[in-house]
């Protein structure tokens, strides 16, 4: 039995102006800083084998601060990379529905069959997603292992290996700096918790 803990980044300046960030590389924010620097805190005491992260800085440095700890190093995969939303990259909700009548609420309640322009569908991160998982079991085929990601592909692979209705996708809450986990017996899944954030100072936590 081994547990693979999913931890989505720190928050960022678009976070906490609620503007849409995609695969830009957008770096944390202060707040962003200390929370992964907290998340790394609580990984002290928890034994981990090996840490994967998305290239993308906020992930990227959030899963150093866990890393760093434990003298391991911190290996990327592009498919652990945020959904990539194309023309609606810094814009936020009013300014998007202004350039694209209903566009928000079209892509937030229909997720299967709303695709941002430019961008990618829910269904091809999961694909890709689930293909970085398998990478990442061959790579490390024992222990336990933390993936450092984003709420879209963290959310592709809970819904992805449960089989869950992905018309479902926006109703999974992952704040930043938050912590998911499987446990991983026989070959198989077990989602043990979601949104774990507790270690967080309440000044920390965020409604992202």
């Amino acid at each position: 039995m081994r547990k693979i803990y999913l931890v989505r980044h720190g928050e960022t300046e678009s976070n906490h102006s609620s503007r849409i960030q995609g695969q830009a590389d957008i770096k944390l924010n202060e707040t962003g800083l200390a929370q992964a620097r907290q998340v790394g805190e609580f990984f002290k005491t928890i034994p981990v084998r090996a840490v994967y992260s998305s290239p993308l800085s906020r992930a990227l440095v959030t899963a150093q601060a866990i890393a760093g700890g434990k003298n391991l190093p911190v290996q990327t995969l592009d498919g652990l990379k945020e959904i990539a939303l194309g023309e609606w990259v810094g814009f936020n909700r009013e300014e998007i529905n202004a350039r694209w009548p209903h566009g928000w609420e079209t892509y937030f309640e229909n997720p299967l069959q709303a695709m941002v322009p430019g961008g990618e569908t829910i269904l091809e991160v999961k694909e890709r997603a689930l293909k970085a998982l398998q990478v990442i079991l061959q790579e490390a085929p024992e222990g336990d292992l933390v993936i450092v990601a984003h709420a879209g592909s963290i959310r592709a692979l809970i819904f992805g290996l449960l089989k869950i209705d992905f018309n479902n996708f926006w109703h999974l809450r992952i704040r930043n700096a938050s912590t998911s986990c499987f446990t991983v017996e026989n070959g198989k899944f077990y989602l043990e918790y979601t949104n774990l954030h507790y270690y967080l100072q309440d000044s920390l936590k965020t409604d992202v």
